[in-house]
């Protein structure tokens, strides 16, 4: 399980809930950048009929066609917002990211990320100062690198979808590994090791933030 002292990978729920998750946070992040159009455009009736149509094909598609429109809706909500401290935006929870969480604390093989606190697994809850579903921006243009220089801390990424360094998930360690996790997987990493974001952006996750101490 160990990838070595800096970070660890180890499955953390099931992939289908993590599926549902990305799922529901796109759709809630669509929504968001809907009403934020509609808001910036009451006064101009062609752009406001525009972003009604899109609404319009929004509620009318399905399958691939509607998943491709949630994903563009999305990052384009997230270049909105994005402001440069992190390489992702946070948004608010949604009912099965709640559950994602849940399933974690109760269900999940802890014991790589309570290996790197030297702590027993049945603690891990005890040591969570906080958590938010995020989406991951565009960096490639600029990429992020980042070292919190804490080693009091650790940050886990639990991946919903598929997350790969071209989707936005970080490079860690000296070396550059660069990691892929597939749906429901968990990266946990030192504050004090490098992580560096150089992608198109898209991918999904709960990040969450543990104090080792």
């Amino acid at each position: 399980m160990s990838e070595g002292q800096d970070y660890t990978i180890s499955k953390a729920i099931s992939q289908e809930l993590a599926d549902d998750a990305r799922r529901e946070l796109l759709e809630s992040a669509a929504e968001e950048r809907l009403q934020n159009l509609e808001s910036a455009t009451q006064e101009d009736p062609e752009p406001h009929e525009q972003v009604a149509a899109e609404r319009q094909r929004l509620l009318e598609s399905t399958g691939e066609e509607r998943q491709q429109l949630l994903e563009l809706l999305a990052k384009d909500l997230v270049r909105q917002k994005t402001a440069g401290d992190y390489p992702w935006t946070t948004h608010p929870a949604t009912k099965v990211t709640r559950e994602v969480l849940k399933g974690f604390l109760q269900n999940a093989d802890k014991s790589g990320l309570a290996g790197m606190m030297g702590i027993e697994e049945k603690s891990v809850r005890a040591h969570l100062i906080s958590t938010d579903p995020i989406i991951f921006g565009e960096t490639k243009k600029k990429p992020f690198g980042d070292k919190v220089n804490r080693g009091d801390i650790i940050m886990s990424f639990l991946s919903l979808g598929r997350s790969t360094y071209d989707n936005g998930f970080p490079v860690v360690g000296e070396k550059g590994t660069q990691n892929v996790l597939e749906s429901g997987y968990a990266l946990h990493v030192m504050g004090d090791v490098k992580a560096v974001f150089k992608g198109d952006g898209d991918a999904t996750a709960m990040f969450m933030l543990f104090r080792i101490y």
